[in-house]
């Protein structure tokens, strides 16, 4: 470890579920965020800051290839956060007018806790209500954010897309060969409810030795709402005054 960064590393073997046999090194990268993520580099008065840059390596240390003689193996990243509040998702416009995101669990589907506009996808969250989202490499942009105005938070990830991307992970009883780059997870509780923010990387081809990675930046806003609204429309590049706050 080093000052205001960590690594860690850890070697094991892995057997999916079909039988097919991994030996894997997952490596991880943590780093402080000096920098705010602003055009400009003052915070509005009132507001802390907190951010970090996460980064996820996978190394094939088996004989065989992954991609080629092994499935596919995607790295992925996740936050737990607490509700209430609100999850923003920007998304790339549909020229075909497709709907820009994948339900997971058609039976829970209700209308009045998602909405979409064409710049972004905003679904609630309560915890009471078990709901998962997806998001493909030909819809998703760079962001996925979390707003809580009774917590006064904001949270942002940032990720890179490769729209020519594999991306493993995606609808249970659908596979396709585009996966999800974002999802979105509701749980559902009366008491200690949860949803997650989560977003992959794209699985490579890895001969022996070779690594893959998945980079995120993780931006904690806290302060007034309506200043938070201001810097997650700048560092989106979205209005978030034109979200369906639930």
């Amino acid at each position: 470890a080093e000052e205001n960064r960590i690594s860690l590393s850890n070697k094991f073997i892995i057997r999916d579920g079909k039988g097919n046999l991994y030996n894997l090194e997952l490596k991880k990268d943590i780093s402080i965020i000096d920098n705010v993520p602003l055009p400009k580099p003052d915070l509005p008065g009132g507001i802390k800051f907190l951010g970090y840059k996460y980064k996820h390596s996978l190394v094939n240390l088996s004989e065989k290839t992954i991609g080629k003689d092994l499935p596919f193996v995607g790295l992925w990243s996740l936050i737990q956060v607490n509700p209430p509040g609100t999850m923003i998702i920007p998304v790339r416009k549909s020229h075909e007018n497709k709907m820009p995101y994948n339900i997971f669990f058609q039976e829970t589907f209700t209308p009045e806790r998602i909405a979409h506009n064409d710049d972004a996808l905003f679904i609630k969250i309560d915890g009471k209500k078990r709901e998962k989202y997806g998001i493909s490499v030909e819809f998703a942009g760079n962001f996925i954010a979390y707003l809580s105005p009774l917590q006064k938070l904001l949270i942002i990830k940032k990720l890179d897309v490769d729209p020519n991307g594999r991306y493993v992970d995606g609808l249970w009883h659908k596979p396709r060969e585009k996966g999800d780059v974002i999802q979105m997870y509701n749980s559902e509780s009366e008491t200690d409810g949860f949803a997650e923010m989560e977003c992959h990387g794209p699985a490579k081809v890895l001969k022996t030795g070779e690594e893959e990675t998945h980079s995120i930046d993780v931006y904690i806003f806290c302060g007034n709402v309506e200043k938070l609204k201001k810097i997650g429309s700048k560092i989106m590049g979205i209005d978030l005054n034109n979200i369906a706050f639930f």
